[in-house]
């Protein structure tokens, strides 16, 4: 009796073919904030602001931008940044091509790339020049159609970080970018009320940010809050 009990059960775990597997469970409340509690503890391993591995997002607006063969186009102005914080384009005041423009230059379409305080392109300065119209154009969708703006690293310092009930418990300081990944990684906070200030880097991709007017809005879930709260060293 015993064994066929056994071989019933073993034959139930044999996929059906069929039939689809049943989807795993979702994450428990306990579970989610374990995660989140487990990639705050990471970020922070060292002062975040100081960590080799990351560039801050101010630091980055103030970057040259420079051609093909390193010679200076112009200065970055700010960052777009995508729904999961990878960087879109870069807004640079472009002053080689005989006039005081704003262009823009998409990641990916211009090959952007990350020096050691600069941003370089895949175009000459004569190909930047020859082309103004697709850049002003490009210029045009990065600043927002339909009154929509987008994400940027200069819309996010200063920014407010609130609960989903509102409740407004930090302030954007920075942002966190990965060079290698061309991705903003985390936003660095400094929490309001209690005895003193703390700052704290939370995890970009967890947060939820838009953007309405010249400032975006950090989101924190109530949980994420009380664990950004309960793990932010006290200054």
């Amino acid at each position: 009796m015993i064994r066929l009990v056994l071989t019933a059960c073993a034959l139930m775990l044999i996929p059906v073919p069929g039939f689809a597997a049943e989807p795993s469970p979702p994450l428990t409340p306990a579970a989610s904030v374990e995660e989140y509690t487990s990639k705050l503890l990471l970020l922070n391993q060292l002062r975040p602001d100081q960590n080799p591995l990351y560039t801050l997002g101010s630091r980055a607006v103030s970057y040259r931008l420079l051609d093909n063969s390193r010679r200076a186009l112009g200065k970055i102005n700010d960052i777009t940044l995508g729904a999961d914080g990878a960087l879109e384009s870069v807004q640079a005041e472009v002053i080689s091509t005989g006039f005081d423009q704003e262009l823009s230059f998409g990641v990916v379409a211009h090959n952007v790339t990350p020096e050691s305080d600069a941003y370089s392109v895949t175009l000459t300065r004569d190909q930047v020049e020859d082309n103004l119209p697709e850049f002003l154009a490009g210029t045009e969708t990065a600043a927002g159609e339909d009154s929509v703006a987008p994400v940027t690293v200069q819309s996010l310092i200063g920014a407010r970080v609130q609960t989903t009930r509102g409740a407004q418990v930090a302030m954007v300081d920075d942002v966190l970018i990965d060079d290698q990944k061309k991705m903003a990684v985390a936003l660095l906070l400094t929490l309001m009320g209690g005895s003193g200030r703390s700052t704290i880097a939370v995890p970009y991709a967890d947060a939820k940010v838009t953007r309405t007017g010249t400032k975006a809005t950090v989101e924190l879930s109530d949980e994420q809050a009380k664990v950004v709260s309960n793990y932010a060293p006290k200054r």
